[in-house]
């Protein structure tokens, strides 16, 4: 096997290496970070600008329609003491799959409480098996930038922070 120098090995080797692996995994990397991060954000604020037709459409009062994006951060305030001690354990890049995988199930059960019985429950459901991800994917920040990025750390903090603020805009 090639070292982590050279941009041929696999991730196993840059990790055992304790380089960053090759440019091109890295900046791809970052860009699904980015993404999962951007969409995550416009999932957590997406009713809130429609909250009379998401009211309407659940038939329930808009109080229950601020509670979406409520349980993000109480979400946040309750995970992020157990993620962090997960990601430790399990690593980055398990709990960036995770992350990516709680956000499509949460999204999932979002679009499906739309479907034929106009599920709320569903819907909250979804909302917070998304917050899920957003807590692992705070959490990453500084251990991928530190990580896949040690030159550049404070730059790629920077991006994401910006990506992520894109996607609340998105949602709004």
């Amino acid at each position: 096997m090639k070292s982590a120098a050279s941009g041929t090995s696999g991730s196993k080797a840059c990790a055992t290496a304790g380089s960053p692996p090759p440019t091109t995994r890295r900046k791809l990397l970052l860009a699904a970070f980015c993404a999962l991060c951007l969409v995550n954000q416009a999932n957590w604020i997406s009713a809130a600008p429609i909250k009379d037709d998401v009211s309407s459409f659940f038939a329930i009062s808009g109080e229950w329609v601020d509670a979406l994006s409520t349980c993000y951060m109480l979400v946040y305030i309750m995970g992020f003491l157990p993620v962090t001690s997960l990601l430790q354990v399990h690593g980055l890049e398990a709990g960036l799959r995770t992350s990516a995988i709680l956000n499509c199930a949460g999204a999932f059960l979002r679009w499906f409480s739309t479907l034929g019985v106009h599920s709320f429950p569903v819907a909250m459901i979804g909302q917070a098996i998304c917050a899920g991800s957003q807590v692992i994917n705070f959490s990453c920040v500084g251990t991928l930038s530190r990580t896949y990025f040690p030159a550049e750390s404070s730059q790629v903090i920077g991006i994401i922070w910006a990506l992520t603020y894109l996607g609340v805009a998105f949602g709004l």
